[in-house]
């Protein structure tokens, strides 16, 4: 068979990218096509629905849920405090009382015959989207959103956990790391992780880790096809994947480049459909390319994928046409020599970083 279109890294020290920044519903955006803009500038507000919490009054009181509303002291759309007692039930003349009370400041937003409930909403929350890029405005609307476009460095990864962050990138991880994004050029332990994030790292960007050590970091229950809601305490994006991979010569560079610099981490990663990866976006390294991944004879890679997963190999040969592999894949590929025994060998170009 001949291979098609293969999804792969992006890993450049100079490129151009469109960001779409998505909106809540109702939200108001405060720029327009034309605003250069920074990464922390807030480009549109929002109030945003409180919670919901859902009080099972009829039950809690011991009364029918169709007489609930006789037992209550509020109506739709009082206001209630936390710990306020908004029903009570008295039997024996008085010598047995049962009450219920809020959970949360809201309003009451529903009482319902049918279930017995009482639905409390806490208040609107004010939700602020930043730009997360410098860079253009080239469309700016309250439903679609903003498209930002940006020259900047990106390295993405093969896998991540943790929402955006903004901040100094810092490469020795025995500097204050305090709300710093702090890469790491070595595989990551969970030690050295936990440390730099009690240190008070806002991000860890680092080539590989071990998958007991990740899931000790995220949970047993991650999903590790599509992340980015889990409360880990920062944000993790491995530029290599999982094991203990060294970083290749050409993302090290590029992060060495951005040191000191001001950055956007997002450890956001989805595989299926639509692919999201974990990235890093920085300022545009000077005298870089602007490519995505170009690669050509000389270009150290490291090999992600087959039997010499992990190896590092310098490219001899790049071939134009599709090459049949033992296994019968006819693809793409780079000749390699392997750094490591000086062997040459066929690499199908998505199978390298």
């Amino acid at each position: 068979m001949t291979a098609g279109t293969f999804p792969s890294l992006q890993v450049s020290g100079k490129t151009t990218i469109r960001k779409v920044r998505k909106v809540p519903p109702g939200a108001s955006v405060c720029v327009r096509a034309g605003d250069v803009v920074n990464a922390t500038d807030v480009i549109a507000r929002a109030m945003v629905p409180g919670h919901v919490h859902s009080v099972a009054a009829a039950q809690i009181l011991g009364v029918s849920k169709s007489r609930i509303i006789d037992a209550l002291t509020v109506n739709v759309g009082d206001a209630v405090t936390r710990g306020q007692v908004f029903g009570r039930r008295r039997v024996m003349f008085g010598l047995f009382n049962s009450a219920v009370s809020s959970p949360v400041d809201g309003k009451v937003e529903t009482i319902s015959k049918v279930s017995g409930h009482v639905m409390i909403r806490e208040a609107p929350k004010p939700v602020e989207v930043q730009a997360y890029v410098n860079g253009t405005v080239i469309s700016a609307d309250d439903v679609e959103g903003v498209v930002i476009q940006s020259t900047c460095a990106l390295v993405q990864g093969v896998f991540g956990v943790g929402k955006e962050v903004i901040a100094r990138l810092e490469t020795d991880a025995a500097a204050d790391v305090n709300g710093k994004a702090v890469c790491v050029f070595d595989p990551l332990t969970l030690e050295l992780l936990n440390r730099l994030l009690r240190n008070g790292a806002v991000a860890v960007i680092a080539p590989s880790m071990d998958g007991e050590s990740l899931l000790s970091f995220c949970g047993d229950d991650v999903n590790l096809a599509a992340t980015g809601d889990e409360q880990v305490g920062g944000t993790l994006v491995l530029t290599e994947g999982f094991g203990c991979l060294r970083m290749t010569q050409r993302t090290r560079e590029i992060l060495s480049a951005c040191a000191g610099a001001q950055v956007s981490v997002c450890g956001v990663t989805q595989v299926r459909a639509g692919v999201i990866r974990p990235e890093l976006v920085g300022p545009a390294v000077a005298g870089a390319n602007d490519s995505f991944g170009a690669r050509e004879i000389g270009t150290v890679i490291q090999i992600t994928r087959g039997e010499f997963h992990g190896e590092e190999a310098v490219i001899s040969a790049i071939p134009s046409t599709p090459q049949t592999l033992d296994s019968g894949v006819t693809v793409l590929c780079y000749e390699v020599t392997l750094i490591s025994d000086d062997r040459k060998i066929m690499v199908p170009r998505p199978n390298v970083a």
